[in-house]
């Protein structure tokens, strides 16, 4: 009785790794499906696509430039890293106004967006690094004169 017992434990036991094991294949196969779809080519990459990559290397990184606002001079790494924290639309669209050299026009057509739309984000943008560069500049006036 005993040993019938511990049979058939065994064989719970193993059917229970089994199913665990399958299971496991399965998802790992379905996982695989999903990143393929979504995974292709550089060539393959519709334009608009491959327009967005540039927008990651636009500004340029080892270029040492300094740029003067309202009198506060500022890196070229101070400016990318203000830019990449603003929200997408409006970091996409100073991207592609400055380093891009496009207009208000061809922004909207390139992001699928108005003309308006885009001036707008451009606008905000452009709001929002001013605003932050003045906060960062009154903090480090205030660090200094403690």
């Amino acid at each position: 009785m005993l040993e019938n017992n511990k049979n058939r434990i065994r064989c719970q036991f193993n059917a229970y790794c089994k199913n665990a094991i399958r299971n496991k294949a399965r998802n790992l196969r379905k996982e695989y499906a999903r990143r393929s779809e979504k995974e292709s080519f550089i060539e393959e990459l519709s334009q608009l696509r491959k327009d967005k990559l540039f927008l990651r290397e636009a500004i340029p990184e080892n270029e040492e430039a300094y740029y003067s606002v309202n009198g506060m001079v500022i890196s070229n790494n101070e400016l990318k890293r203000i830019i990449e924290s603003l929200p997408k639309s409006r970091s996409e669209t100073i991207i592609l106004y400055y380093y891009g050299n496009l207009n208000d026009s061809q922004i909207g057509k390139k992001l699928n967006i108005s003309r308006r739309l885009a001036n707008y984000r451009k606008n905000r943008g452009l709001d929002d690094i001013y605003r932050i560069l003045i906060e960062e500049h009154s903090n480090e006036k205030k660090r200094k004169k403690i």
